[in-house]
């Protein structure tokens, strides 16, 4: 009998170590998709890079490590796939183009919708998780950043002079905008822990790292991060405030006189320059000077296009072709919003309806005191992440990321955590579990 239980206990403490393990292979997995986008080759037309290649040999097994019944398949998920097919896809099914677009966007919603699944379940099955998940974001970042200040120095020597050699750097990203938004995602992580000892160097670091972009969303959104980032203290470090907003201010000023004999400090100049001359022209031009902004411009020629297919939409995948047809040039949309709405017409509007309700319906929700500092963490986290996302979202084209899922999947774990239960329906309850 003795034997027996022994056993019985090893066999557990085994299975929960697999299970550790499929957790943080998940997140680590997820993780690095959001900060590596190297490409190796191509299958058919779909590019295979690092992140897709091991995303397929890591996930399997994490799923055998755990155990496929530790699947939690949420049915808010299930609906927010649903609705991402529909915006995507509609259009292709209605004109019965089942073409290589068609079957991309389907394998997209797909893939994404397997990881939100996956990343889910870890977060749901294993208390520590999150915590491991924000560090391990926060540790990408620091060296996602470092990579970007040493590509600096590594591309450009001597001062800049030319415009067209602005050494705008992208880490292992391969835009510099996505990098910046990628050290954002960090920088609001780091802002949601507990305790802000640490935190100033390692906020210096990802910083500089957002300059070294010379991205004009990215420093606008850390300017925003760091006048909001006192609200998000605990109450005792709140004498803390003056120190930190110091460290913040001298590292601005080391920042630019590390980089300005660089020409970066320059660059950033005459790339702010082009936006408020745009907006000194508003009243002399009517508005018009507001479409001499490139990004204004296209987000302008896709309502239009809304107008045009308000039920349908164009298809994911046809929004360059689009604007070669609008503008009569070749460029990316480079707007979230946009290229659900265009993609899907009124559809992609009801999915980012869905997708923000959930996120405020989730903000709202004041931590349980049971809960203490750990939940409290988590909802800051939530908010921060959802304000970076929802501010790049107008700079970026997010619509077929896994970074869109994960404002999901912050929101509604907190959401269960904080309230302590299920809201909604899982899909467990179908089953009968």
């Amino acid at each position: 009998m003795y034997h027996s239980e022994v056993s019985q206990q090893k066999t557990e403490t085994a299975s929960g170590g697999r299970e550790f393990w499929a957790y943080r292979l998940i997140i680590t997995i997820s993780t690095a998709a959001l900060y590596i986008d190297l490409d190796l080759f191509s299958i058919g037309g779909v590019v295979i890079s690092v992140h897709k290649l091991i995303a397929l040999i890591g996930f399997p097994v994490a799923i055998v490590l755990m155990g496929i019944k530790k699947l939690k398949i949420d049915m808010r998920i299930v609906v927010f796939g649903l609705l991402m097919f529909v915006t995507f896809c509609l259009f292709y099914i209605i004109s019965g183009t089942f073409d290589n677009r068609f079957f991309s966007a389907l394998v997209q919603v797909g893939l994404n919708g397997a990881v939100a699944v996956l990343l889910f379940t870890a977060l749901t099955n294993d208390p520590k998780a999150f915590r491991f998940f924000i560090h391990l974001i926060i540790a990408f970042s620091i060296i996602s950043a470092v990579i970007s200040i040493l590509q600096v120095f590594g591309i450009s020597t001597g001062t800049l002079k030319v415009p067209d050699t602005i050494p705008r750097v992208s880490g292992l990203l391969k835009d510099p905008n996505y990098q910046a938004a990628a050290l954002l995602i960090g920088i609001a992580c780091l802002l949601s822990l507990e305790k802000i000892n640490f935190r100033i160097p390692f906020i210096l670091i990802l910083s500089a790292g957002v300059v070294c972009t010379v991205s004009r969303m990215g420093l606008l959104v850390l300017g925003l991060l760091i006048l909001i980032s006192p609200v998000f203290f605990r109450h005792h470090y709140k004498k803390r405030v003056v120190i930190f907003m110091l460290w913040m201010i001298i590292g601005g000023v080391v920042v630019v006189l590390l980089f300005f004999p660089l020409g970066l400090g320059e660059t950033i100049t005459g790339r702010f320059s082009v936006l408020l001359d745009a907006f000194k022209q508003i009243a002399s031009t009517q508005g018009e000077s507001l479409l001499q902004i490139a990004r204004l411009k296209l987000a302008y020629n896709a309502f239009l296009g809304f107008l045009q297919h308000p039920l349908l939409g164009i298809g994911v995948f046809n929004s360059t072709d689009f604007m070669i047809e609008s503008m009569g040039i070749t460029i990316a949309l480079h707007n979230t919003y946009m290229e659900f709405i265009l993609a899907g017409g009124v559809w992609g509007i009801l999915l980012l309806v869905y997708l923000y309700g959930t996120f405020v319906r989730a903000c709202c929700i004041s931590p349980d005191d049971k809960g203490g500092t750990v939940v409290l963490s988590v909802r800051h986290t939530v908010i921060l992440f959802g304000l970076v996302y929802i501010l790049v979202s107008f700079f970026l084209s997010y619509h077929l990321d896994i970074t869109t899922w994960l404002l999901l999947i912050f929101s509604i774990y907190y959401r269960d955590l904080a309230e302590g239960g299920v809201p909604m329906l899982r899909w467990q309850r179908l089953r009968g579990v």
